[in-house]
């Protein structure tokens, strides 16, 4: 069994940032105490957008100390499309970019199993979310009412979840983005209120970013028998990774792991939801592959 590229982990040392790593041990020959100032006032935006700056539903303000101003690494590298991950064992900030260098998730053959390839399905989702207040045909849903239950609705939309898999693999092997792009574009709407709002662009153009990397870096044949594994699957064959709920945002991750292909060969997909500015309701604002 050949095992998958990794992906390509930066480890933020001396960078003007920090992130929440909870209760950690230090040697005393590395901690040292400050004294440091939260300052709410401080905006951040990338390429204009203001960041999401909220942790497990509390915010995570700026800090200034000796004239400079520091700031939450997951925030600022998942507003630049990236992932972050605490390595306690290693003491260090694990950041996961979206280059094509990166190459996580990619196909590997397993030798040892003979995969099939079926004719893609164009199945489409039949089922809509109880708990939506407005859903899209061939997407998920767009909008949520703010009471829903995160596990639930989760369930609700797996289907919506396989969709997505197919649609994304689809573009994998032919290198043809209008099932994946028609997706995203009808799972993610515009509430209307908001400037900072990003819509479906940035998705898409991490999701071609994500396909491209794939492209890259593995053999057409083996992306092909990748492909066709993925196709071949049923709602059964989705599982719901994680959920989590806040006051403003709501997320559920979803994964396939294709047969005949090594664990790293699995598929991820993380749908994010915020409530935006001056709404009550919450409504999909990215799809992003893990």
């Amino acid at each position: 069994m050949k095992k998958l590229s990794a992906k390509i982990l930066i480890s933020t040392t001396a960078l003007s940032m920090v992130i929440a790593v909870g209760a950690v041990a230090y040697a005393s020959s590395a901690l040292k105490k400050v004294t440091a100032y939260q300052n709410s006032n401080i905006q951040i935006e990338v390429n204009g957008k203001a960041i999401n700056i909220y942790s497990e539903g509390s915010p995570m303000y700026p800090l200034v100390y000796d004239g400079h101003s520091y700031v939450s690494a997951k925030a600022l590298a998942e507003a630049l499309g990236a992932t972050v991950k605490w390595n306690n064992g290693t003491q260090t900030i694990e950041i996961s970019t979206d280059s094509a260098a990166s190459d996580a998730g990619i196909p590997s053959k397993d030798n040892s199993t003979n995969v099939p390839a079926p004719t893609p399905s164009t199945e489409t989702p039949k089922t809509e979310s109880k708990n939506t207040e407005h859903t899209v045909s061939g997407g998920f849903p767009s909008k949520i009412s703010s009471d829903f239950n995160k596990d639930k609705f989760a369930s609700q939309n797996k289907e919506y979840a396989l969709a997505f898999f197919k649609a994304f693999a689809d573009a994998v092997k032919t290198e043809d983005y209008a099932s994946l792009d028609s997706f995203v574009n009808a799972s993610i709407g515009n509430p209307g209120t908001s400037h900072f709002w990003d819509g479906p662009k940035g998705s898409i153009e991490n999701l071609h970013k994500k396909v491209e990397g794939m492209r890259n870096a593995n053999k057409k044949d083996i992306l092909s028998k990748w492909a066709d594994a993925i196709n071949s699957m049923t709602v059964s064959d989705v599982e719901i990774s994680s959920t989590y709920k806040s006051d403003i945002t709501g997320n559920v991750q979803y994964s396939v792991r294709p047969k005949g292909f090594d664990a790293f060969s699995s598929l991820d997909v993380q749908v994010s939801y915020s409530i935006p500015y001056k709404q009550t309701d919450y409504w999909l604002e990215k799809i992003a592959i893990y």
